[in-house]
């Protein structure tokens, strides 16, 4: 669950809506910058250590690396998946209101462990995914906003630049392979699968166009 704090893993999940729903892209870029920055600067101002610099090792749980730097607050992780899940929260929200109830329920479920399992393996305090997690969905909401009359990413429909993208795609999976070979886990043979299917539905659109 915590490996989907990493934008090289979760993007993945969602690259095919690069192609087929601009707009969705649009707004995570939109936010991802957002907390890019806003991430530098607070985990710079506050500094604060990581658990595993200020306590005892063995005396909590850390699973995968062990992290000590001074930058615990906010958690990165937390951000990244409340920028995705809010996004598609927003983006495939039913009309119905009891569709709807159970739509905003499971993502709110989703996010809550996703961000939480941060403090599960040890890397941060449970006000550093709550912060994170809030600073992630403002971003979220501030991607959405700024992009809806806007259409910056209309030109990745133009069939002409399949192949570069086909190329960033090629790189990416090598990127996750790395990921499999040093921590087998599953998570990254979904994301690769994701990126995968997605080179070769673009592969074949550009083959097709040509």
């Amino acid at each position: 669950m915590t490996q989907l704090g990493d934008a090289l893993i979760f993007y993945p999940l969602v690259i095919i809506f690069l192609f087929y729903a601009p707009k969705f892209w649009q707004a995570l870029l939109t936010s991802s910058i957002i907390t890019l920055i806003v991430s530098a600067v607070l985990k710079r101002f506050f500094a604060v250590p990581r658990p595993a610099a200020m306590f005892d090792n063995e005396s909590f749980t850390i699973m995968g690396k062990t992290l000590i730097g001074h930058t615990s607050l906010p958690s990165g992780h937390s951000m990244t998946a409340l920028i995705v899940i809010t996004i598609l929260l927003y983006a495939f929200m039913p009309k119905k209101i009891i569709y709807k109830t159970a739509w905003i329920l499971l993502f709110f479920i989703v996010g809550f462990f996703i961000v939480f399992s941060r403090v599960g393996v040890g890397a941060h305090y449970p006000f550093d995914v709550i912060i994170g997690s809030a600073i992630g969905y403002l971003a979220a909401i501030i991607g959405i906003k700024v992009n809806n009359n806007v259409a910056w990413l209309e030109w990745i429909k133009n069939k002409r630049v399949y192949p570069f993208f086909m190329v960033i795609l090629l790189i990416w999976a090598f990127l996750i392979v790395k990921k499999i070979v040093a921590l087998n886990l599953p998570i990254f043979y979904l994301s690769l699968l994701s990126l995968v299917i997605t080179f070769f539905i673009i592969a074949n659109a550009y083959v097709k166009r040509n």
